[in-house]
């Protein structure tokens, strides 16, 4: 079994102080209730941190999936971060 969740969520840059958008991909081979990574994600929603650091507090909180997180910074640079 291969399960994909897909939300959307934000955060602050703590370089320049502007909003990232990223679209989270949460990929998990079990049973992972939404609930727990929408409660995992709100946590960190609109909080001041890289988005390196986002990727790893999620993965830390649900470590049973892999998260993905592909932000866009300013106007010019995708990044995507994978941790699990």
């Amino acid at each position: 079994m291969k399960v994909e969740h897909r939300l959307l969520t934000h955060g602050i840059c703590p370089i320049d102080g502007r909003i990232d958008y990223y679209e989270i991909v949460v990929e998990a081979s079990k049973l992972v209730k939404v609930e727990d990574i929408e409660t995992a994600v709100s946590y960190h929603r609109g909080t001041i941190q890289t988005q390196e650091s986002m990727c790893q507090a999620l993965f830390a909180e649900i470590s049973s999936a892999k998260w993905t997180l592909i932000g866009r910074h300013g106007t010019q640079t995708d990044t995507k971060v994978t941790c699990g």
